[in-house]
């Protein structure tokens, strides 16, 4: 496996800054409009990803989200939407949930 080079270090910097800030400025409008952040921060991943941003500016998504690093940028949303949804979880009210989660599961 080779080392990152600083390039690409500075890339996943600038990936993870733009994605950061594009995400509060949704979630406080999202907040705004009386719904849950999270809406405004997965809006945020569609307008900045593949289906907006990439096909309506892709000379502005290239250097941005360079194709050798989306990926990995991916999977770290995906690890800090699944903490951010275990942390902002009511345990509470999922203990008297059981046999429905069960049942639901099973089926």
């Amino acid at each position: 496996m080779t080392p990152l080079s600083e390039l690409q270090i500075l890339r996943f910097i600038l990936e993870v800054a733009v994605l950061l800030l594009a995400t509060r400025v949704l979630a406080d409008i999202a907040q705004r409009l009386g719904q849950a952040a999270v809406i405004g921060e997965l809006l945020a991943g569609v307008i900045l990803g593949l289906s907006v941003l990439g096909p309506l500016a892709p000379a502005l998504y290239a250097p941005i989200f360079p194709h050798d690093q989306i990926e990995a940028v991916a999977w770290f949303g995906v690890i800090v939407l699944l903490l951010y949804i275990g942390l902002e979880t009511d345990l509470s009210i999922l203990g008297g949930m059981g046999r429905t989660a069960v049942l639901v599961s099973a089926f």
